[in-house]
């Protein structure tokens, strides 16, 4: 190194614009850890690209060093190089400004419907830890918690145990950048288990996720045995005794059993019926949130299924009914034994 400092300071000062430039990209191939998402590192390549597409254009009293040759020539060489880069200056330029798969999720949106919906209480995890820095500008709550890096099942069901121990009145979850975070889901696993997933939203490149809380039945006080469709029988349900109010989250859990291997995945519907008959509020989803889909049920195994069912703001006070079914990805439902192809699950209470 103390060689290389001691040679003419153009040379040194080019081979080190150089190093600098490749270094990022030498560093992402040598290690295999390509993703997508890493392109933006390259960023630290551009001071040192442009020195060196600049070293040609420096003073002439710089270049005697250097033949006259060389000099013309590494001019050249800077000018096309300099030409090839503009179309992809352009397009990064517009793509900043002008095009919205590139803009950042609306992290300040976010914090707002989450204070606006859970007040400054609510409890809200972050699948990523880079989320903190710019959540927590724009949310003041004291409830914030990075979810654990790649955790294991055992990591992360221990994590998740010790945040519902706090019994938060709301839980949220920003989901964005998991699939490098935690690749194989389990935070999301464990909270499929252990919570009520009521509504799901995309905020650009963010999935916000509502959580609702309740006893985690593990058999159903209300028994049912309806058979629905060839395959699939539920055999209870645990609806919540308790009244309920506007802008609350209902937990809800299905007992599902396989009757015969299931020849196909399906979905389940719940829906929440007015005193009129109209449709207030639903949840559609595969079983277990999506981590339990049908087409792994094993026959005989009772399988518990937990769904939260948020009451809209201006649902006036009164009884609502219960509803669910399952139905194929085509939207057609399957027939339930008592007839017709909904199952009533029971009926709750709403107060002011």
């Amino acid at each position: 190194m103390l060689q290389l400092v001691r040679r003419p300071r153009v040379r040194f000062v080019t081979l080190a614009t150089l190093l600098t430039a490749w270094l990022p990209l030498v560093l992402i191939a040598a290690l295999g850890i390509y993703r997508p998402a890493y392109l933006k590192f390259l960023t630290i390549s551009t001071a040192p690209l442009a020195v060196t597409l600049a070293l040609p254009l420096r003073p002439r009293q710089h270049r005697e060093t250097l033949s006259r040759n060389l000099i013309r020539y590494s001019q050249w060489g800077a000018l096309v190089l300099g030409l090839l880069f503009v179309p992809v200056w352009v397009s990064s330029l517009r793509n900043l400004y002008t095009n919205s798969a590139y803009a950042r999720a609306d992290y300040r949106g976010i914090a707002a419907r989450i204070s606006a919906e859970g007040g400054a209480e609510a409890t809200v995890l972050l699948s990523a830890p880079n989320q903190w820095e710019v959540f927590t500008y724009y949310f003041h709550g004291s409830h914030v918690l990075p979810a654990p890096y790649h955790p294991t099942a055992e990591v992360a069901g221990a994590w998740i145990d010790g945040v519902l121990a706090a019994t938060p009145p709301r839980l949220f979850v920003l989901y964005w950048g998991d699939a490098e975070s935690d690749p194989q889901q389990h935070i999301e696993r464990q909270l499929a288990q252990r919570a009520y997933k009521a509504r799901e939203t995309w905020i650009g490149d963010v999935r916000l996720s509502e959580y609702g809380l309740g006893l985690l039945e593990a058999e159903p006080p209300t028994q049912m045995q309806v058979r629905v469709g060839e395959w699939a029988q539920l055999e209870g349900v645990a609806i919540p005794e308790a009244a309920f109010h506007p802008g609350d989250i209902v937990p809800v859990t299905l007992f599902w059993q396989a009757l015969a291997p299931p020849p196909e995945r399906v979905k389940v519907f719940i829906h929440v019926m007015n005193a009129e008959g109209t449709l207030v509020a639903q949840n559609d989803a595969e079983p277990g949130q999506g981590f339990l889909p049908t087409t792994a049920w094993v026959m005989g195994e009772t399988i518990p299924d937990r769904y939260g069912l948020w009451l809209p703001l201006g649902l006036p006070p009164g009884e609502i009914t219960l509803q669910a079914g399952l139905y194929r990805f085509s939207g057609e439902r399957l027939p339930v034994a008592t007839g017709g192809d909904v199952l009533v699950l029971g009926r709750v209470t709403v107060q002011p």
